[in-house]
């Protein structure tokens, strides 16, 4: 299980997906990957319907499978943790690689569910911008 910002990979050179229903999150995420050394696109989206409309797309055209999914837990309408099993379920998504849980949560209950549902990983939310920065920065390819 990933639990730590060094565990997290991403497979491949496609886009790196997040998805968080806080719209500061996202304008402090959108920051950090700035300051960090990758040029890969960033996708950030702020519910799983939009997840899984872009996975759609995804499917339907000649765009790159994202590299690296993270989906924050906690989210009105689908929650993360549904948003994973639902993506699990279907055989078309199944292609999506590496899917880590984001929340403010530390709680091993929240862990687990995450694996059980299909998660690769778990991951809190840093506090500091420098740990997202290094999480990005983690995530160069070769």
């Amino acid at each position: 299980m990933i639990n730590d910002i060094d565990s997290v990979k991403r497979l491949g050179d496609g886009p790196i997906v997040i998805v968080d229903d806080d719209e500061m999150q996202r304008d402090i995420l959108q920051s950090c990957y700035e300051r960090s050394e990758l040029t890969d696109e960033l996708v950030l989206l702020s519910s799983g319907t939009e997840l899984l409309e872009y996975f759609k797309v995804v499917l339907e055209t000649n765009k790159k499978t994202p590299s690296i999914v993270m989906i924050d837990i906690n989210m009105p309408g689908l929650n993360g943790h549904e948003l994973v099993k639902k993506i699990r379920e279907h055989d078309e998504f199944k292609v999506i690689p590496v899917i880590v849980m984001l929340t403010a949560s530390n709680f091993d209950k929240d862990k687990q569910m995450a694996l059980e549902n299909g998660a690769n990983g778990f991951l809190t939310k840093p506090s500091d911008v420098n740990i997202y920065i290094s999480l990005f920065n983690n995530l160069k390819t070769s």
